[in-house]
């Protein structure tokens, strides 16, 4: 068991099918801490508009890619006031960040905007989580399950992020459930944003 210090800002980035949903299931399981953390998964957020967003975009698999990336733009900012709010008193986690709206919706303009884009969607990401900066971000790059999307652009640009932020940014290990869970928690112990009950 362990409890978040308050203020705590964890993300978990990386490829489809690495493993940070379940991670997140993981943690939320051994956190003791009270206030409650907010473990939340993007897009699907925080309520109904972000739950609508999510299952708009499982369920239509051919979407204009410009149209998907704005969806996700949309959910990140329906839930930036809870995040923020969060913030104040307890500890946040999320499984993908605006992260993914740069290593999807701009490596390929088939997952989203084009290269050309960049300036514009930096734009939109810094007026959605403006004053929002983790505290670390664990990069998941070990895939487990096959997905059309998880493309080597994708993959540089992930690595392009972690090199960008490269004081933050953490490279998770592939490795079982239980072995990945312990090296979360070390590393949050490390840059002392937990207290682990021994």
């Amino acid at each position: 068991m362990f409890t978040f210090r308050p203020g705590s800002f964890v993300a978990l980035e990386g490829l489809d099918g690495t493993g940070k949903s379940t991670q997140l299931q993981a943690l939320r399981l051994l956190d003791a801490g009270k206030p409650a953390t907010a473990y939340l998964h993007m897009p699907s957020g925080v309520g109904d508009l972000t739950s609508q967003i999510y299952k708009l975009l499982e369920e239509n698999t051919v979407m204009n890619p410009v149209a998907r990336q704005l969806l996700h733009l949309a959910s990140h900012s329906e839930s930036r006031l809870t995040i923020h709010d969060a913030l104040k008193s307890s500890s946040v986690v999320l499984d993908r960040f605006w992260w993914s709206t740069v290593a999807y919706g701009l490596s390929d303009p088939q997952f989203g905007f084009g290269p050309d884009d960049a300036a514009t969607v930096k734009l939109l990401i810094d007026s959605i989580w403006a004053g929002a900066a983790p505290s670390v971000v664990f990069l998941f790059t070990g895939v487990h399950d096959v997905d059309h999307r998880n493309r080597i652009e994708v993959m540089d640009a992930y690595a392009a992020l972690a090199a960008a932020y490269s004081s933050t940014t953490v490279l998770v290990p592939d490795g079982d459930i239980e072995s990945t869970t312990e090296f979360l928690l070390a590393e949050l112990e490390r840059r002392s944003l937990v207290e682990i009950a021994r």
